[in-house]
């Protein structure tokens, strides 16, 4: 794979923003992605022994959300995307666990900038990231409680159902149409605004947990966050469960870990394919064969040390939509 410069690079991202992409400019996109595959392995060789981790992962970001969100930020430059390779922890615990997580990756890696959504959040979204250096290239970590992982995994399966911009604060698509089972009357609009209000609770709840000894004032809030969930899963739109089983590829030697592609229909939240990894060369082309045969598919690569994480930290591809609002294990 030959390297490209950062001035090619850049008015390729202009391309990909302006027009419909051609052939070529797909290809040349995957041809960029691909400089980052390394880098997945390398951040797994970093985190894979972090203390109070739940579970980790590290994924090549798809082609499609990289088109999708060079359209949604004008001023982006592709060379400079800082997500292209991104690993995602769930930590066991609270605030206080995140801060030591961040902590010990200052420690491993070259921290550039950290980004506290727990304060500032993003439309109900909370964790805490931060964007690394990995010989030379960029790369985001997200570091989530279990608590802001299953409402972050349940928020985008309802934007992928009614429209990807409640992420960013728009309305769901046909915001007053009922939704529901056994004759309950409940809008889009209405789930969407619940979600938020889970969201400034479970937000509440580790608020008090991090500043309080009193832990029963916070387990009394996580109880509301977990009845109101449970309440949620009546009402929502749910899908099959996948009839696509993942299995675990051979242990790989560089990153004590497995690669999976991922192929997932975001409409009805299906999981289409799942394709492990031992041969990378195979596995481009496998992935360049699914990205013809599901266009408006989401096709992820994804690296984690066992098939339980990858489950864990992408939930939102393997489990039916009344699951992941189960209350999470903490």
């Amino acid at each position: 794979m030959t390297l490209r410069s950062k001035k090619a690079i850049r008015r390729l991202g202009d391309r990909l923003r302006s027009v419909a992409p051609t052939k070529t400019d797909l290809r040349e996109l995957d041809e960029f992605r691909d400089q980052y595959l390394g880098v997945l392995a390398r951040m797994l060789t970093y985190l894979v022994d972090i203390p109070n981790t739940v579970a980790l992962s590290a994924r090549q970001k798809n082609a499609n959300t990289i088109i999708e969100k060079l359209g949604l930020f004008p001023d982006m430059s592709l060379p400079t995307m800082a997500d292209v390779a991104g690993a995602r922890l769930i930590v066991k615990g609270g605030r206080r666990a995140q801060d030591q997580v961040l902590n010990e990756i200052h420690e491993r890696l070259q921290v550039k900038k950290t980004k506290d959504r727990r304060h500032v959040p993003m439309c109900g979204y909370r964790a805490l990231h931060a964007i690394v250096d990995v010989d030379s290239y960029p790369a985001e970590i997200q570091i989530r409680t279990v608590y802001q992982d299953r409402w972050a995994q349940v928020f985008e399966r309802l934007g992928d159902y009614w429209g990807r911009q409640i992420r960013r604060g728009g309305k769901p698509e046909e915001p007053d149409r009922p939704v529901g089972i056994e004759g309950v009357p409940v809008s889009r609009i209405e789930i969407v605004n619940e979600m938020m209000d889970i969201a400034e609770r479970i937000s509440m709840a580790e608020n008090i947990e991090s500043n309080s000894r009193d832990g029963g004032k916070a387990r009394k809030v996580f109880s509301e966050v977990d009845s109101l969930l449970e309440a949620l899963s009546q009402v929502v739109p749910s899908n099959e469960l996948p009839d696509v089983h993942i299995c675990q590829s051979a242990t790989l030697p560089v990153s004590h870990a497995t690669r999976f592609i991922v192929v997932y229909e975001r409409r009805s939240g299906s999981l289409l394919e799942v394709f492990p990894i031992v041969d990378m060369p195979v596995a481009i082309e496998q992935r360049t064969a699914f990205q013809e045969k599901y266009p408006d598919a989401e096709i992820v690569l994804l690296e984690s040390k066992s098939a339980q994480d990858l489950k864990r930290t992408h939930a939102r591809y393997f489990e039916r939509t009344t699951d992941l609002l189960n209350p999470p294990k903490r």
